[in-house]
């Protein structure tokens, strides 16, 4: 019986690809570097069927749930753990974008930023643009920013000078380009504690001015914005129907 890759979507008569000519990271003897090799592998395997599965559906984009418009998965930064010296932990994060991308064909490969946890490999926009120059700044890989995962990283998106200050240093850093895709999401926690914990929108410590702002910002305009946050349908209904006053839409 063929191997089915874990996903929300099963499929019947697909197994994992392997490439044929996959770039490697270079061997290591030390254990938290084989570990990370042997993710490399499994991660690039499981992510060329997805691509697969995104060019015969006729979709530019994965996401999964998402609306009828096309389907986006972005591949989150990840973490090192604590055996891997963090230089060491961007190469290897680099190669698998790098190899996943050139997968992608058309397709856009969104890198998410964490919550900043320990070890973790890009969790602001400084750390993204060390990754995605590592990576060769490969023309398909695309920002995804998770307004949580940002918050609890640092980024004062809680008051306007504090939007203002992130998007002014994704700007700077020449990212603009780059950022295509917003998770929206409350943060349980406050700024800094590096704690990903998603909440409704205005209850958590972002609040409605917090996303007032994030959303009147031009950058944010630019991007499709997906609510992720708990609950049951009507939650998630009542979260973007926030997302849409706090906006000014009337769509």
């Amino acid at each position: 019986m063929r191997r089915q890759p874990r996903s929300g979507v099963r499929t019947r008569g697909h197994g994992c690809i392997r490439p044929s000519r996959r770039p490697r990271p270079a061997s290591s003897d030390r254990p938290g570097e084989r570990k990370a090799s042997a993710r490399w592998c499994s991660t690039l395997r499981t992510w060329s069927t997805w691509l697969r599965r995104i060019r015969t559906s006729g979709h530019a984009r994965w996401i999964w749930p998402g609306p009828p418009w096309g389907w986006q998965r972005p591949f989150h930064a990840g973490s090192a753990g604590a055996s891997t010296e963090p230089g060491r932990a961007r190469e290897i994060a680099a190669a698998s974008l790098a190899a996943i991308a050139e997968l992608a064909d058309e397709t856009s490969v969104f890198v998410e930023l964490t919550a900043g946890g320990a070890g973790s490999v890009a969790s602001t926009f400084p750390d993204f643009r060390k990754l995605l120059d590592a990576a060769g700044r490969h023309p398909r890989l695309a920002l995804c920013a998770d307004t949580c995962h940002l918050f609890a990283a640092g980024y004062a998106l809680d008051t306007p000078a504090g939007v203002r200050a992130c998007f002014d240093q994704i700007r700077r850093l020449r990212l603009s380009g780059r950022l295509r895709l917003i998770h929206a999401n409350d943060s349980k926690f406050p700024r800094g504690a590096r704690r990903d914990s998603h909440t409704h929108i205005g209850e958590g410590h972002i609040g409605e001015a917090g996303f007032r702002a994030i959303l009147a910002h031009p950058a944010v305009r630019q991007c499709a914005v997906i609510c992720e946050t708990p609950g049951r349908l009507e939650d998630h209904a009542r979260n973007i129907a926030t997302l849409r006053r706090l906006s000014g839409s009337t769509a």
